[in-house]
């Protein structure tokens, strides 16, 4: 199985979510259209101001979904896993612009989705991209 390469420079974006503690989730976008179909190619996490085990187990996480997307395993699958989590690890839900976030996996279920949203509304031409989607 071939992974698709990582080029210098790739276009991506990042989404902060207000769970307990600032959650920044960056995704970087394929360039081109691969058989997997994908449009993710890797993932960072951070949990802002936190170090210790929970951002080493974020950065860990966001290592292991990218090799995954770079072996073209289907980004759904990532998406779908994490939201069987959702509801673990988590203090109590917060809201965030109204959205209602359960846990940092739910946080990156729910980024990943946002990702897949906004390149396919760029891959289909829209100019008025929102930063709010």
């Amino acid at each position: 199985m071939r992974r698709i390469k990582r080029e210098i420079i790739e276009n991506g974006i990042t989404i902060m979510y207000k769970t307990p503690r600032k959650i920044y989730i960056t995704v970087n976008f394929t360039k081109k259209i691969h058989k997997s179909n994908n449009k993710l190619l890797e993932i960072f996490i951070s949990i802002g101001k936190m170090g210790g085990e929970i951002n080493e187990l974020c950065e860990a996480l966001g290592r292991i979904i990218s090799v995954g997307l770079r072996y073209k395993i289907p980004e759904q699958e990532f998406i779908k896993q994490l939201k069987l989590f959702e509801r673990i690890g988590s203090r109590g839900h917060c809201y965030d612009n109204g959205e209602e976030i359960f846990s940092y996996y739910d946080a990156i279920a729910r980024a990943m989705e946002l990702a897949i949203e906004y390149k396919t509304n760029i891959d289909k031409g829209e100019q008025n991209v929102s930063n709010e989607l």
